[in-house]
């Protein structure tokens, strides 16, 4: 597990170096990560559709992390391609829905109160 919480380190590194190099300043919405992960690809959530995958396939471990890794990459690709393409943000937001498919990243909304 460690290896794994490493390599999603590297690749949150990844694309906070990429977001740094870019051009234009890249903003991200964490209510984009939240619409990814609801509506997912062809109306199945991110999270049922890998659940329904990794029990087909009979799945555990780090397979079953490369499937909820390709769900989440498929959703994103889905709602990039449907919202305007952009391969930066395709990147980002694979990694935050894998992350928080997988429980990784809890994103915080503040109340305005």
């Amino acid at each position: 597990m460690k290896k794994f919480t490493l390599l999603l380190f590297f690749m949150l590194a990844v694309s906070v170096f990429a977001m740094a190099q870019a051009d234009v300043a890249v903003e991200v919405d964490t209510a984009v990560v939240d619409l990814i992960l609801l509506t997912g690809v062809g109306g199945f959530a991110v999270g049922a559709l890998t659940e329904m995958l990794k029990r087909a396939l009979k799945a555990e471990g780090f397979f079953a992390y490369v499937i909820s890794f390709a769900v989440s990459a498929a959703a994103t690709a889905y709602y990039m391609v449907t919202a305007g393409w952009d391969f930066l943000l395709f990147i980002i937001y694979t990694i935050l829905v894998f992350a928080a498919a997988n429980g990784f990243y809890k994103m915080v909304k503040k109340s305005d109160q």
